[in-house]
């Protein structure tokens, strides 16, 4: 269990109500400064000073990099030497430090506000006279660091040296980098398989035998050592998955190293008592590596911790101003479980709930005259029934809500029906009339995304976007940057660096291409520039741009890549790949990409090889690489690339679709229909899939199935597309399951029972019935048509069906193509044939009707005079062949039909 210090240390990021039911005590020093938000003070305190050799002369001169390995080793022999002596306070000194540096960080790059005169933690009295100059260069070197499986930052970071220093005090302790490089082959099965894989390498907590006291930690399984500081200090391990958690959010894309020590922290973790909040934050983790199903067992257990339901409901209301008629619209609904006792009570008791602190909604009141629109902001429900009628949650409860949001964000298809399935949850956060900072952020940010969806509420968006911005970067009066940091780590927002990223994004899509400029130079997000400077025809500006800023950094790998975009030249590509000691991913897909644009397909297949080597949690990477196999007919390479796409990237339906296609090319029926089915989920509006399904499911002999499929792909073309070859086998099999029921249904019928056809027969016929009217509808689906009426015997429908496909082939164009000629002979000798069949029983039974050999005779005619027109042409082809015969029948049986008719 979490001891009470501890337990106060968490609060500081969590404020929870478990966490306040400790008494404060007097607590430890450090940790008393990080409760106070005095971060600065931790860093100046004598421990912290004597554990980094601040006070050194001859260490203060040295550089970042020497004096940060040092700084690590007595951080580890500090800590070990704590462990085998079991000296808690010792343990709690050092995590403090830990706490106040990732603290430090998040404010400055997540929560906010930014601050500008926070100095590095290892600026020491004897280089104030170059603090900026010191403190950038260290930037720098910090920013190399912390780059993970040859990825960097999505943007420029602020005072990186924080996280740098969180992660030698948090994380490096529980030696996660050894798990993680010995574990890399493994992280395939980690990703697809779920949340806490079991693995043979795995040793759980309390399961091994060495006394804590005897522990050698530099010779010990990493395991081991875990285990072993987190016998004596179990919330290192919270602080240590945020602390990765953190670093994982700044880098441009998914890290397989971080992904692991992830994992490994998470099945620990859920081994320990840690308070609900723990599981919202560890379903985040997993919804940041696609792991949705992960993430949704992580929040339904913290929802029961809670003890709170979250559904969504709907009730009628308007969602415009002059809208007249009600409309429904949907609502969240929140129950609390009887056991709860965090619910607000006739007094408002906000004390019991933590509400003291809170922000205040100013939403409404700082938006107004902004971007006016006849859409409202929330909708007016009927019967006095509003938004602001929401019950009012505990920060717990808030919490779990926007991990529900999540949820539908990350686990929904991304269709326009996505967002207004979010709106419930956002309207329920903003409802609240006490609220944390980064709930109403998060809620804030959804909203404007919303709105940017609509045209009609577009320029609202976007000032939303521009407040919300200003709001995260300032400090208000009165404000303490710790008080942004509640819940921080348990609510899904973005950087701020993604935040005014995304910002610029909307700007430029909406034509204002020189406000977003300078931010995306500010954030030194070169792609983003260079690609603003593209859609304005200054090229030549932006070389220029590159090149300057490649004589400060010449080592840029990141800038010799941007300048490669520009002037399309691989060189600079295998530059930058060798100026990161082959290290730098992106290097190797922009070479890849560039062999694309050659069609050298194979050799862009070993260059995302190679990118893959340094980070394998790339689904587009994958998918790419699988394209390029498929172009040089490697099914071997493309099914393995396509399996890990499909892996990483659950809702890629391009993924699944590609896997069912290979599996169907291959002769594996059953898996391909599986992927095929998957893929349906994500992409349901593709008739290629769906044809692609149809195919899986008759291989499958899942008629039901494929019939749907045929239906499905109607409706989706609207009438445009139908194939044949694809009814075909439907009717065929019609005819093979009514005669088989036939010749086994005679015990039957004599016992009075009645027979039974599948449900897919009847959907089958009237299907038929609908499209026919189509535009779609070919002679030979007519004809086929015409076969299934003649399975159900009747005869009638069947003869009109293949008379009025015989019709449309009856034009100009069989005269010139032997194909169309084989096709109307085909349909002719059918229609013959069945209307020969219809004669011969009306004979045996002697009952001819009158008018009767007439038709027959009408067909005899059309039938020689195609024979006629065709003899010069087509005299010696197989179609000709069977008509002439069939024409010698007809004469015959129409004139048996003439005599019983004269009698």
């Amino acid at each position: 269990m979490v001891s009470a210090i501890e337990s106060r240390l968490l609060s500081d990021a969590s404020t929870n109500c478990e966490t306040r039911a400790f008494e404060a005590g007097k607590g430890h020093p450090l940790v008393e400064h990080v409760l106070k938000g005095e971060y600065n003070a931790v860093f100046s305190h004598p421990e912290f000073r004597a554990l980094a050799k601040l006070d050194d002369l001859s260490q203060s001169k040295r550089v970042l990099s020497e004096r940060i390995q040092n700084f690590r080793m007595s951080v580890h022999d500090a800590t070990f030497a704590a462990i085998q002596e079991g000296n808690s306070e010792v343990l709690m000194g050092i995590l403090s430090m830990g706490v106040a540096a990732l603290s430090t960080f998040v404010c400055d790059n997540l929560t906010g506000p930014e601050s500008n005169s926070c100095p590095g933690p290892f600026i020491s009295p004897s280089t104030e006279n170059s603090v900026e100059h010191v403190k950038t260069i260290d930037n720098q070197w910090a920013e190399l660091q912390l780059n993970m499986d040859g990825e960097d930052f999505l943007a420029k970071l602020r005072n990186p040296q924080y996280l740098l220093l969180a992660r030698a005090i948090l994380v490096e302790p529980l030696r996660l980098k050894d798990l993680a490089e010995s574990d890399m082959e493994a992280l395939s099965e980690i990703q697809s398989e779920g949340l806490a894989p079991e693995t043979a390498t795995r040793v759980a907590i309390g399961d091994f035998e060495a006394d804590v006291e005897e522990v050698d930690c530099w010779e010990s399984d990493p395991k081991v050592v875990m285990d072993a500081l987190v016998k004596v200090m179990p919330s290192w391990l919270w602080w240590a998955g945020r602390c990765i958690f953190a670093h994982q959010e700044l880098l441009s894309t998914r890290a397989g190293t971080l992904r692991i020590e992830l994992v490994e922290v998470g099945e620990r973790m859920d081994k320990l008592g840690f308070p609900p909040l723990s599981l919202v934050e560890r379903g985040l983790w997993e919804l940041r590596y696609g792991r949705v199903e992960g993430a949704r067992k992580l929040i339904e257990r913290a929802e029961q911790d809670v003890g709170v339901q979250v559904s969504v409901t709907g009730a009628m209301g308007m969602r415009t101003v002059h809208q007249q008629d009600p409309k429904a619209q949907l609502l969240l609904d929140v129950r609390r479980d009887s056991s709860n006792s965090e619910v607000l009570g006739d007094g408002h008791e906000t004390a019991s709930l933590g509400f003291e602190g809170y922000d205040s909604q100013p939403t409404d009141k700082e938006l107004e005259g902004l971007g006016e629109s006849d859409v409202l902001e929330k909708p007016r429900f009927l019967g006095g029934e509003s938004a602001t009628d929401f019950p009012q949650l505990s920060s717990l409860e808030q919490c779990v809500v926007l991990a529900r949001n999540s949820l539908v964000e990350y686990g929904t298809a991304k269709d326009e029906l996505r967002s207004w399935e979010m709106v419930p949850y956002v309207e329920a956060i903003r409802s609240q009339l006490f609220s944390r900072f980064i709930f109403q952020a998060a809620a804030s940010l959804q909203r404007a995304r919303h709105e940017f969806e609509r045209s009609r509420t577009r320029e609202r968006s976007i000032m939303m976007m521009e407040n919300l911005v200003n709001r995260v970067r300032n400090k208000m009066e009165n404000e303490k940057p710790k008080d942004r940091l509640s819940f921080a780590f348990g609510t899904c927002f973005f950087t701020i660096a993604s935040l005014r990223k995304e910002y610029c994004e909307q700007l430029v899509s909406m034509g204002i291409v020189g406000g977003a400029m300078q931010t995306y130079e500010e954030l030194e997000m070169w792609d983003n520039l260079l690609l603003c400077y593209r859609l304005i025809n200054k090229n030549a500006q932006a070389e220029a741009l590159v090149l300057k800023r490649l004589e400060v950094e010449p080592d840029s790998p990141k800038l010799w890549c941007a300048l490669g975009d520009l002037r399309q030249d691989d060189a600079c590509y295998v530059k930058a790949w060798k100026k990161s000691l082959h290290k730098y991913g992106r290097a190797q897909r922009s070479l890849a990409r560039s062999a694309m644009r050659r069609k050298d397909y194979e050799q862009a297949a070993k260059c995302f090889e190679k990118a893959l080597s340094r980070n394998p949690l790339q689904p587009d990477v994958w998918f790419s690489m699988g394209y390029c196999y498929l172009k040089i007919d490697d099914s071997d390479g493309a099914l393995k690339s396509f399996t890990r796409c499909a892996q990483l990237e659950p809702e890629n339906g391009e993924a699944w679709n590609n896997l069912g296609a290979l599996w169907l090319k291959v002769g594996k029926s059953n898996r391909a229909f599986w992927a095929l089915k998957e893929a349906l989920k994500h992409k349901s509006g593709s008739w290629e899939l769906w044809e692609n399904y149809a195919r899986a499911a008759l291989d499958c002999e899942n008629f039901s199935q494929c019939l749907r499929a045929v239906m499905r792909i109607f409706e989706v073309t609207q009438g445009k597309i139908l194939r044949a070859e694809t009814v075909a086998p439907l009717v065929e099999r019609h005819k093979e399951e009514r005669r088989l029921d036939e010749n086994s249904s005679t015990n039957q019928e004599s016992e009075g029972s009645v027979k039974k056809f599948p449900n897919w027969h009847a959907a089958l016929g009237q299907f038929l019935k609908d499209a026919s009217t189509s535009n779609a509808w070919t002679p030979e689906l007519w004809r086929l048509r015409g076969q299934y009426h003649a399975n159900l015997g009747e005869s009638d429908m069947a003869k009109d069906c293949l008379m009025k496909a015989a019709r449309k082939l009856q034009g100009s164009e069989w005269k010139k193509d032997a194909t169309r000629f084989e096709q109307l002979a085909s349909v002719l000798v059918e229609l013959a044939e069945h209307s020969i069949s219809i004669a011969e029983r009306q004979i045996v039974a002697s009952e001819a009707k009158s008018g009767d050999a007439s038709d027959l005779g009408s067909l005899r005619l059309m039938i020689r005079g195609v024979v006629k027109v065709g003899l010069q042409k087509y005299e010696d082809s197989e179609g000709y062949a069977n008509l002439e015969k069939i024409l010698g029948r007809i004469e015959t049986v129409e004139g048996q039909l003439r005599a019983l008719e004269q009698k």
